[in-house]
């Protein structure tokens, strides 16, 4: 039976992660190294980049995960709090295409994963999210699984086809905001990157929450991803600019990432107008997919479904030690008896 290590991934061979990260199927440009170490900054973790190797084939696997101390707790995270991450977890490139060797390889690398990682943080509680369709060895190394949702829209069918299957009122309103002229969307500058968080800001405000996202995390990551996978984009009446947006390219597919947000004295169909621009866009660039991250709140989803766009899962994975449950049950009811 084939052997199979895990260990730290030293930084000095960080391009050995981004490589595999780039021809893995499942991973993304939330897994780059240098998107971890600025969400390392960003959640105050300590981010450790684990490999797992099997012998005579070598890495097969990496899993990025961040150390989070609260209290007395250790807390590990894939992806860690207040970063704006929609996935992460584990990322596999199995050098073969037997279901009876995938299930197997991707079982024993989970299991090398937990062991490790029992044997080196000890962690109370461990929260991942993850795109693996399939989550069934987690459940048989005793964590839970929960679906979560996110939405895609299929970009190789006809561009009128796409369009068509837009409800009525978004093509109406993408009809009136062409018909008014004097709009365009041109590529962002970085000093603007400041108006767009603080619009985020201000809207989650208004809703009640707050948006974590600092601006030194986001700023690292334009300067680190700008111009390769990471697009800042505004929207223009004549010379104002109005809306202000990024969106991620990640392989086969384009993500709305961040922003949006337009000035409230705007009319209705600007959001509308900025995400067919990007349709098309991303359509022109070779895309298979275009995603609104996140379709797991009705009231959001009842607007985004208008967009033709259908439901991709992703996995919450838990595990809990019996004082992370007793404390967690705790903090709980703590939550609930204040009202929070």
């Amino acid at each position: 039976m084939s052997k199979f290590s895990v260990r730290i991934l030293e930084p000095s061979v960080q391009s050995t992660w981004d490589n595999f990260i780039d021809q893995a199927d499942g991973g993304t440009i939330f897994h780059k190294y240098a998107w971890l170490k600025a969400a390392e900054k960003q959640s105050n973790t300590k981010c450790f980049p684990l490999v797992c190797e099997k012998d005579g084939e070598g890495i097969v696997s990496v899993f990025p995960v961040f150390l989070k101390n609260k209290g007395f707790l250790r807390v590990l995270l894939s992806p860690p709090n207040g970063c704006a991450i929609p996935e992460m977890g584990p990322v596999f490139g199995l050098n073969t295409n037997k279901q009876n060797k995938i299930e197997s390889d991707q079982y024993n690398a989970l299991l090398g994963y937990k062991t490790y990682i029992k044997q080196t943080f000890n962690p109370h509680f461990e929260y991942y999210l993850t795109n693996l369709y399939d989550v069934r060895p987690y459940t048989w190394l005793g964590y839970s699984t929960k679906p979560l949702y996110t939405y895609k829209l299929n970009l190789l069918e006809d561009t009128d086809k796409i369009y068509t299957s837009f409800d009525p009122s978004i093509r109406n309103r993408i009809k009136k905001t062409e018909k008014r002229g004097n709009i365009s969307i041109r590529k962002g500058k970085p000093e603007q990157l400041d108006v767009l968080l603080s619009s985020v800001q201000n809207r989650y405000s208004v809703k009640g929450r707050e948006f974590k996202v600092g601006d030194m995390y986001l700023k690292n990551l334009y300067q680190s991803f700008n111009n390769r996978s990471m697009s800042l984009n505004s929207l223009y009446f004549g010379t104002s600019a109005v809306s202000h947006y990024i969106t991620l390219r990640d392989k086969d597919h384009v993500r709305f990432w961040l922003g949006g947000v337009k000035d409230t004295k705007v009319p209705d169909g600007i959001n509308e107008y900025i995400h067919w621009h990007n349709i098309q866009d991303a359509k022109k660039q070779g895309c298979q997919y275009y995603e609104r991250i996140g379709a797991n709140t009705k009231s959001l989803c009842e607007n985004k479904s208008k967009y033709g766009l259908s439901p991709h899962v992703l996995f919450k994975i838990q595990y809990a030690s019996f004082l992370g449950k007793v404390f967690f049950s705790f903090f709980n009811l703590l939550r609930k008896n204040k009202g929070l």
